[in-house]
């Protein structure tokens, strides 16, 4: 508990600090988004062997230029492709068999897996300060649309996600998860009928909707069929 509350804190402050950027003007944002993709691209040739030969001769062209990575050749080439030397898919993929919904691989590493829907499922691997990034990016348009931890009134809220410990929907579902923000949780694959059962039960004020299997169709006869006003809908 107070590890997810100690990322909480830093996913405020985080968060605080992307929105200041909205404030940038054009050029401030161009020059930041260069000189960040600078880094991370010198950070990766000189650490990954695959980004070395991938990136070979492309130094200083810009992001447009650079070849298209796909999930299938990043899985294909994952030992080779990773930053840190000691990480291998096997391993990982090991991890996220017997691990725990809290468990962070070597105590350190939030390790996420897609569902696999569109053939070989991807692997994703993140250290504590971009795990803090990553849920300060995803959350921010609660943050945009007013739905905030309150003491008092107390939102009530639902999230239809994937029901996988390990996909990233679940992953930042429990980052956030707050006494001050109670959240029903249902998996994208229940029938829209018991989503509406049981969305209109939890007499919710929100819905978000964050998984491919519950979009357009299906979460729209959702939404129709709630017996409540549903105060924001963010998908």
């Amino acid at each position: 508990m107070f590890g997810r509350l100690a990322l909480q804190v830093g996913v405020l402050s985080r968060r605080r600090t992307l929105e200041r950027r909205c404030g940038w003007t054009a050029a401030q944002l161009a020059e930041h988004q260069a000189a960040e993709v600078a880094r991370i691209r010198t950070f990766a040739v000189a650490r990954s062997p695959f980004y070395a030969r991938f990136h070979r001769g492309l130094n200083g062209r810009p992001l447009d230029a650079l070849p298209v990575l796909t999930k299938g050749d990043l899985m294909a080439h994952f030992d080779d492709l990773v930053t840190d030397r000691t990480l291998h898919l096997d391993d990982l993929e090991a991890f996220l068999v017997q691990a725990g919904p809290d468990a962070r691989y070597r105590r350190r590493y939030t390790v996420l897996a897609t569902s696999g829907s569109t053939g070989r499922r991807g692997l994703f691997v993140f250290d504590r300060d971009e795990w803090m990034t990553a849920v300060a990016l995803i959350s921010r348009p609660m943050s945009w649309a007013g739905i905030r931890p309150h003491l008092f009134p107390r939102w009530r809220t639902a999230m239809i996600a994937s029901t996988s410990t390990s996909h990233y929907s679940a992953q930042v579902g429990r980052a956030i998860a707050s006494p001050l923000l109670p959240t029903l949780r249902l998996g994208a694959d229940e029938p829209a009928a018991r989503l509406v059962a049981r969305l209109n039960a939890w007499q919710n004020r929100n819905a978000t909707e964050a998984a491919k299997q519950a979009e357009n169709e299906i979460f729209a006869s959702i939404y129709s069929n709630l017996n409540k006003d549903v105060e924001k809908a963010l998908s």
